[in-house]
């Protein structure tokens, strides 16, 4: 068991190698691909070797799997959510005449906007 531990400490100090490399090249949109790949290879590693998942029974591994599926959906739906936002521009000043925001006497940022019945006028 001890040659394997000394197997794996040797191929994560590798793994960790590589990631310094990549960080020292323009992959471009590669980069962050190879990092995360090298990432995912060090954690599987530190799970099944030094955690034990091996040998440990179907339903600690069953959760393993769980908590990955949920950890991607949430990255997924993260992503989702980022990639289809839409921003709207709003202008600072005195009910739309363009005048610049003004600073008032403790440094907050007042913007000549009132609210009234309707909502903003």
């Amino acid at each position: 068991m001890a040659k394997l531990y000394g197997i794996v400490y040797a191929v994560l100090v590798l793994l960790t190698g590589v990631t310094v490399a990549v960080a020292h090249f323009d992959l471009g949109a590669w980069s962050v691909v190879v990092a995360l790949g090298v990432a995912t290879a060090k954690a599987l590693l530190v799970a099944f070797v030094f955690m034990h998942l091996l040998e440990s029974p179907a339903l600690a591994r069953a959760a393993l799997v769980v908590g990955l599926l949920w950890f991607g959906l949430l990255v997924l739906l993260t992503m989702g959510d980022y990639g289809t936002r839409t921003y709207v521009e709003v202008a600072l000043g005195g009910q739309g005449s363009g005048e610049p925001a003004q600073r008032g006497a403790q440094g907050r940022l007042e913007v000549g906007v009132s609210v009234g019945k309707a909502g903003l006028e």
